[in-house]
């Protein structure tokens, strides 16, 4: 199964979302850090509040309801956490994090009355792995491209994928069993790098989650956002029959054209 997850705050847009198959549905409550990190990029800052966890947790019928919260402080994650829970939250989402012992801290808040699933996005939560691989309970984590690449002084968000510790983190999370995603994708057929080589890429490393892209989001209408998923699902069940190996030399190269081009 491939899990698809949906950054909106809108009532009308998650109701169609909802009933076109989208598995989470995203608030994003993030805002502390975020403006000094991405504000120079063409990136989506959202403007989301608190008060529309409690407005979508009444819209929506069959997708759960994911909160991202702002990143770990020991002065006010606590009372996040709980408000978020209270308007309805089934998942919380924690970025930014710096190490096992924050996402341990944030576990220990909920006790169990929602779900946890953490967002690797620092060089430092990558190289703590085997401890997060460790905590128990947690429903999976999510591997955030965009931080993680300006981090790392990386000029394409999707090189973070190439590197042999992301590599390593997959494949240890793989084999302890534990779910995890990766960053986000666009319509099938589209994308600076298509996003059926990305999928493709997903199922080899074994992430079965991945967000909807803003641009996937503007080019599908209520008339064919359950098509436009459905094939996502489709192309992803598909890999198990293509030459992974293959698939990944196209990945790696396309990226290479992408930053020669952007250089130019």
């Amino acid at each position: 199964m491939y899990e698809l997850m949906l950054i909106t705050n809108d009532v009308a847009e998650a109701k169609i979302w909802d009933a076109a198959g989208v598995d989470l549905l995203f608030v994003d409550l993030e805002i502390n850090g975020k403006i000094e990190r991405q504000g120079h990029l063409n990136t989506v800052i959202s403007k989301h509040t608190i008060s529309d966890v409690s407005n979508l947790r009444e819209a929506i019928e069959r997708s759960k309801l994911l909160v991202r919260i702002n990143p770990f402080d020991v002065r006010t994650t606590a009372d996040e956490v709980d408000e978020a829970i209270e308007r309805g939250a089934d998942v919380i989402m924690l970025p930014m994090f710096t190490c096992a012992d924050q996402v341990q801290a944030v576990q220990d808040m909920i006790k169990g009355r929602c779900e946890l699933y953490p967002l690797i996005e620092t060089p430092e939560a990558l190289s703590d792995i085997e401890r997060l691989a460790q905590i128990k309970d947690v429903s999976g984590y999510h591997f955030g491209l965009n931080d993680m690449h300006l981090a790392l002084n990386l000029k394409f968000m999707f090189q973070v994928m190439l590197l042999p510790e992301f590599e390593y983190a997959t494949q240890l999370l793989k084999q302890k069993q534990v779910m995890f995603g990766i960053g986000g994708i666009a319509r099938v057929g589209t994308g600076t790098l298509p996003a059926e080589v990305i999928i493709r890429e997903h199922y080899r490393l074994g992430a079965t989650r991945a967000i909807l892209s803003r641009s996937f989001k503007d080019e599908c209408s209520s008339a064919n956002a359950a098509q436009e998923i459905a094939l996502i699902r489709k192309t992803f069940a598909k890999s198990k029959t293509i030459n992974l190996k293959e698939n990944l030399e196209c990945f790696k190269n396309s990226i290479e054209s992408i930053i020669k081009n952007a250089a130019k």
